[in-house]
């Protein structure tokens, strides 16, 4: 082909033709090194690009100043006839991108272009519904029910249900999610049943993400009730609503920070006027830092809450640090170590102890967990826990001693 007959191809085609010699000259000049033009009506190459189909073809022309000798596609020799052809070269990106290069060789040299596709995602839509539901049953055994102080301490024996439903609707990055908590106990005397629970939540959660950012905002709804009789409840005590902020942060590879606000209104079913109203607000907010490791994960924390929902004389102010280890032992099997300290001081005196109270609350908990070989979906655990509560005032301190066994099933 001469120059005069590329002139007139370009002609005959219109402006796109001449489009795509400029942005050939622009973008890939080494194409044009051997004075041979490659070049697509449909496709760009070197930058990747997004095709709608999962399937299609690439149509590329090529056009020489001089007699082609040999035009190659990913390697495979391709027909080649005079100094002007054009391929329909078939491709797939289900599983991934795909790169095609093509290759036109002349006496003058070899010239080069690449074209990079890959499938363009949907538009924003509904990927997956998803539920779950995860049945705890524990029991545990305690030497101080009631937290009473020292030498009014009552030992139990106490056996829980706990059931966590879960429902969620998930998109790119947002999920929907609704989650359950229904909490049943039960003390094998049946003396002590005025300190038996029943809880019920509901928590709606709004999830999404941001680049290092998770963000989950939930609004909840609790009732608690005691004096279970039958396994339902048949004493209202306190309505919960309420509303949480979170956010996590990951840091790098193993490493995040979590942080936390939570505001809770508080309703109790039944108060004295006299020392208790009933209603009021309690805030939280908590700061974590988390790093995992093949062998360790540690947890660190601090937390923040002021509480005014529990009556005239029971508003306090809480200031909380935790510390805590989690790993592997054998194959199945992880411990965990958990160490936690918070100062607490109430806002007003109560006239029945004279003065405003000041205490600082210590536990311990050492734990393991793993999964039960012989059972598929089981997984077991247990909890040692000892607890001090130091009070300013005499006759508030107390402690407390307990241990448990769970066995957990995830449906």
């Amino acid at each position: 082909m001469t120059r005069l007959n590329t002139l007139e191809f370009c002609g005959q085609k219109g402006w796109w033709c001449w489009l795509g010699l400029l942005l050939g000259l622009w973008w890939a000049p080494g194409a044009f090194a051997d004075e041979t033009l490659i070049f697509s009506e449909t496709h760009e190459s070197e930058a990747a690009q997004a095709v709608e189909a999962p399937q299609g073809t690439l149509s590329v022309t090529i056009s020489a100043f001089e007699p082609l000798q040999l035009i190659k596609v990913n390697g495979q020799t391709q027909d080649a006839s005079g100094d002007f052809v054009q391929l329909e070269v078939p491709y797939q990106v289900e599983q991934g991108p795909v790169e095609i290069e093509i290759e036109a060789h002349t006496a003058s040299g070899v010239a080069q272009r690449t074209y990079r596709l890959h499938l363009k995602p949907p538009a924003e839509s509904l990927k997956r519904f998803d539920w779950s539901l995860i049945s705890l049953l524990t029991h545990q055994w305690g030497d101080n029910l009631t937290n009473a102080a020292k030498g009014e301490a009552v030992g139990f024996r106490k056996t829980s249900v706990i059931l966590m439903p879960a429902f969620s609707l998930t998109w790119e990055d947002m999920q929907v999610e609704l989650k359950g908590l229904s909490l049943r106990e039960k003390l094998a005397d049946a003396a002590q049943a005025a300190n038996e629970v029943v809880y019920d939540q509901w928590e709606l959660h709004h999830k999404w993400k941001l680049g290092a950012f998770n963000f989950d905002s939930s609004l909840g709804l609790a009732e608690i009730a005691t004096e279970l009789k039958g396994w339902s409840g048949k004493s209202h005590l306190e309505s919960d609503q309420y509303l949480s902020e979170q956010m996590v942060w990951e840091l790098t590879e193993g490493q995040q920070l979590t942080g936390t606000l939570k505001a809770k209104s508080k309703s109790l079913a039944e108060a004295d006027p006299a020392s208790y109203s009933l209603s009021g607000l309690e805030t939280q907010g908590d700061l974590g830092y988390q790093i995992a490791t093949d062998l360790l994960r540690i947890n660190a924390s601090m937390r923040h809450k002021k509480n005014d929902a529990l009556g005239t004389y029971q508003d306090f102010s809480e200031d909380q640090a935790g510390l805590g280890f989690e790993a592997p032992i054998l194959e199945g099997l992880t411990y965990n170590l958990n160490l936690t300290q918070g100062r607490k001081r109430f806002a007003q005196v109560d006239p029945a102890k004279g003065q405003r109270e000041i205490a600082l609350s210590t536990e311990a908990a050492l734990g393991a967990s793993g999964a039960m070989p012989w059972v598929a979906g089981w997984q077991w655990m247990s909890e040692l826990s000892q607890g001090h509560y130091d009070s300013n005032i005499d006759g508030s301190d107390y402690q407390t001693l307990a241990a448990s066994v769970s066995l957990l099933y995830v449906f």
